[in-house]
């Protein structure tokens, strides 16, 4: 195995890079670092080793910037052949090249961990011979909606075909772990009201939640806006959301 690594600029000096929070970039160097000629890195002795929070790696996952391909979290680099390119006759096939065959044959196997609260639903294009080539191209990649609601919708945020994308409590607190800087539900109504004031801006129902995510993340760089004043509970958030419906 190759014992240098490479980054391109394409992929770290991006947007979608660079509005992750820092200890999820720094996450990426690690992984990077550790992978093996096909892009695959066990992710779980990376955390372990580094100090690195599993939240990272969700963040990392939800951002498309790895798979995680079973609960051991034995996860691929979806960036690896932008970032690296080995010889052929200097690759070592990794250990784990069945679980990427699995992943382009439709079988992966279930796994119960999912990055930012839903496994993302990634597949993958693999030739015969592309493990060896190390040539392993993304074809599609989507976070599909949660299956499931944890109680009522504490806000909704207006979409651009006129229906409404329901936040539920359960993501809204998978956001506090994600970004614990911030208030999520008072960027969730300054959200509302952006969205609001500029229709043209509006997003897809597929869009929605990385604009959530890009704003949260921005928001948790420049420091958050919690400052020193207690979080609300949600029960108590319900409540007021209850109280303005009946005053309206």
């Amino acid at each position: 195995m190759a014992e240098r690594r490479m980054f391109s600029k394409s992929v770290i000096n991006s947007a979608r890079f660079l509005r992750m929070p820092q200890t999820s970039r720094l996450l990426y160097y690690d992984l990077g670092m550790a992978a093996d000629d096909d892009g695959i890195v066990e992710a779980f002795t990376v955390l372990r080793t580094t100090g690195a929070a599993e939240d990272d790696l969700r963040v990392l996952a939800s951002r498309g910037f790895v798979t995680v391909l079973n609960d051991d979290l034995v996860s691929y680099i979806t960036d690896w052949n932008t970032n690296n390119q080995l010889r052929k006759d200097r690759h070592k096939p990794s250990i784990y090249a069945e679980l990427l065959v699995k992943i382009a044959d439709g079988n992966q196997t279930a796994t119960d961990w999912q990055p930012n609260g839903n496994q993302m639903a990634t597949q993958y294009s693999i030739g015969k011979v592309s493990i060896d080539e190390g040539s392993i191209v993304e074809a599609k990649a989507s976070c599909p909606e949660p299956e499931t609601a944890s109680g009522p919708p504490v806000i909704s945020l207006p979409l651009n075909d006129g229906t409404e994308y329901k936040v539920f409590q359960n993501q809204c607190q998978e956001w506090e772990n994600l970004y614990p800087a911030v208030d999520v539900m008072q960027q969730l109504r300054n959200m509302r009201g952006w969205l609001d004031a500029n229709p043209a801006k509006r997003k897809t129902k597929r869009g929605v939640k990385a604009f959530i995510n890009g704003w949260l993340s921005r928001e948790q760089n420049r420091g958050g806006s919690l400052g020193q004043q207690p979080r609300k509970s949600w029960a108590e958030l319900a409540r007021e959301m209850e109280a303005a419906k009946h005053d309206h």
